[in-house]
């Protein structure tokens, strides 16, 4: 069980069978605790992809090209997707809602937070040229 904290990220991959992820798009065996199969990131004839689950944190690991990750990794690179819409991927996949990340003020991602602080920046550049003592230097310069 996760703990209610938790971030959406890590309980996707809680919820993820990283076998039979990657066993949609690779075949794999079980060999000793671990799975292996042909990567799908590489001209593979024997079997080089290693899926690990036994040591916490699911992994994949390719003895030969050196492509490794978690199924967030699997899904980008097989799928060309980036974090986002492999977030939302798997977590359709493992049928658990993501969490809303705004508030009562609207988006607080971010990306909205950088657009915040560069528009302010903006304001107050402008206000400085503008301002006959203060601004003189600079728009001789200009």
């Amino acid at each position: 069980m996760t703990p209610a904290g938790s971030s959406d990220r890590d309980r996707i991959l809680e919820a993820t069978d990283l076998v039979a992820l990657v066993g949609e798009t690779a075949p794999l065996q079980p060999k000793g605790r671990e799975h292996v199969g042909l990567c799908p990131f590489h001209e593979d004839r024997h079997p080089s992809l290693a899926i690990v689950t036994h040591k916490g944190n699911a992994f994949f690991k390719c003895h030969a090209c050196g492509a490794s990750g978690s199924a967030f990794d699997y899904v980008m690179r097989t799928q060309g997707m980036d974090f986002r819409e492999a977030l939302v991927h798997l977590a359709d996949r493992a049928g658990i809602e993501l969490t809303d990340r705004r508030d009562q003020t609207g988006d607080t991602s971010l990306r909205a937070q950088l657009r915040m602080a560069n528009s302010r920046a903006a304001s107050f550049f402008q206000r400085t040229l503008a301002d006959p003592a203060v601004g003189g230097a600079a728009r001789a310069l200009l």
